[in-house]
């Protein structure tokens, strides 16, 4: 069933790959005070650094000359991410309408505006620019690079990848869907299960998807 090769693609991932594991891991926990990323203005350079080091760690190879361009593009990005702070894969309603500057955009073109923004700084491309989007809501966006976009058959393109958040919220809702008729448990029990292994929904998608691709 769809939810236990997604759950043993994930248990490959902590298996076969500790060190990212560790990576993730330190970088949330290092992060005392999430809410920091919840204000734009509230930004400063070491959590931007903090944020390039984690990036790096997962082979991004960003040079540090471009911290601040970094902080600069992430700015405005956090401003539309962020209302959708409340959100996650499995509540997420991409066609939900969201304010911003005075006009009414769906969700789903947030994001669209949030990835394609991101993807404008120096050394950010659409694999690098999924992993900034993670870090500010790690409840919501999934991670994915070349060899994922391949799976799936997408491009790279900001709308490409709201298609591939779709896709993901299909599978995750599936799977929960499947354990809750299989094990006889209640919704948020499913999800607690789903999520045994790793942090959230979207991570275990992640984890899923990078070990099926190696």
């Amino acid at each position: 069933m769809l939810y236990e090769d997604i759950q043993k693609g994930s248990e490959k991932y902590h298996r076969k790959y500790g060190t990212y594991v560790g990576i993730y891991d330190d970088y949330f926990a290092s992060r005392a005070d999430p809410s920091r990323w919840r204000d734009e203005s509230s930004l400063d350079a070491d959590e931007v650094n903090a944020l390039m080091t984690f990036l790096n760690g997962f082979g991004s190879r960003m040079d540090y000359c471009y911290q601040n361009d970094l902080g600069l593009y992430l700015r405005p990005t956090l401003i539309c991410a962020n209302l959708l702070s409340d959100k996650t894969l499995l509540s997420v309603d991409f066609n939900e309408t969201v304010v911003i500057g005075g006009e009414k955009f769906s969700a789903g073109r947030a994001i669209e505006y949030s990835f394609s923004w991101i993807s404008k700084c120096p050394e950010v491309g659409p694999t690098v620019a999924s992993k900034i989007l993670h870090a500010i809501n790690p409840e919501l966006f999934v991670m994915w690079d070349g060899d994922i976009i391949d799976k799936y058959g997408g491009h790279s393109a900001s709308n490409d990848y709201v298609d591939f958040l779709r896709l993901m919220q299909r599978k995750a809702m599936c799977s929960i869907s499947q354990i809750v008729n299989e094990k006889d448990v209640s919704y948020e029990a499913a999800v607690e299960s789903f999520t045994a292994c790793s942090h959230s929904v979207a991570k275990v998608l992640d984890e899923y998807n990078f070990a099926v691709t190696r």
